[in-house]
């Protein structure tokens, strides 16, 4: 064992000599491989190797993209399961019989700023306000360049915004927005009824 006061140089002393001690005393200790990391030994010296591979977290709504087409992972909106083009986000049918979950083409072209929207939409019952189960157009995904609704009865949520190529014709990047199971509410505000509601407001939160 080395006494590490004897690494320390005063002022006046030649460097050199501590900095031997050093790579002496620097000897003792061993480099030790784990999990995931890999050590290349050359004659300059050690090089560490991290593959750290993350794991991933396969939340509801989670978007993939593989090229114009994209795979929406199981979600639901107030416990209804969402439709893509009249299936079943699960790809079940109405029995409960087990299919291919659909796709959703990514069609269109982007706003000026090169984003779109993959979102869930929600047309709730307007006089409770919420969802009715056996309705299949009532929660729907949509590929969209403006998150603004179409009308007041119709609710929107983006579950992943889309970055497209400057030529507009591809999707560089995917950034995912919703991460949960979401619950759903239909607020009228004061002055509109069910037979005309000209003003409420969508309220989305995490289930």
């Amino acid at each position: 064992m080395i006494d590490l006061r004897e690494l320390y140089v005063q002022p006046g002393q030649p460097v050199l000599p501590a900095w031997r001690r050093l790579l002496e005393w620097s000897k003792q200790f061993r480099l030790f491989a784990g999990r995931g990391v890999r050590l290349q030994r050359t004659p300059n010296g050690t090089y560490i190797v991290a593959d750290l591979a993350s794991n991933p977290w396969n939340h509801p709504f989670k978007v993939r993209l593989s090229g114009m087409e994209a795979m929406i992972g199981f979600g639901t909106v107030q416990n209804v399961v969402p439709r893509i083009e009249g299936k079943r986000l699960d790809g079940s049918d109405d029995k409960g019989r087990e299919g291919e979950p659909p796709s959703l083409l990514i069609t269109g072209e982007p706003n000026a700023e090169l984003r779109s929207w993959i979102i869930v939409e929600v047309r709730p019952d307007l006089e409770w306000g919420e969802v009715l189960m056996g309705d299949k157009e009532a929660v729907v995904i949509r590929h969209v360049n403006d998150l603004q609704s179409p009308s007041a009865e119709v609710g929107r949520h983006p579950l992943a915004m889309l970055i497209w190529s400057s030529n507009r014709r591809s999707v560089q990047r995917v950034r995912q927005i919703t991460h949960f199971n979401l619950q759903h509410l239909f607020v009228l505000q004061q002055g509109a009824t069910p037979l005309a509601p000209r003003r409420g407001r969508h309220l989305f939160w995490a289930a």
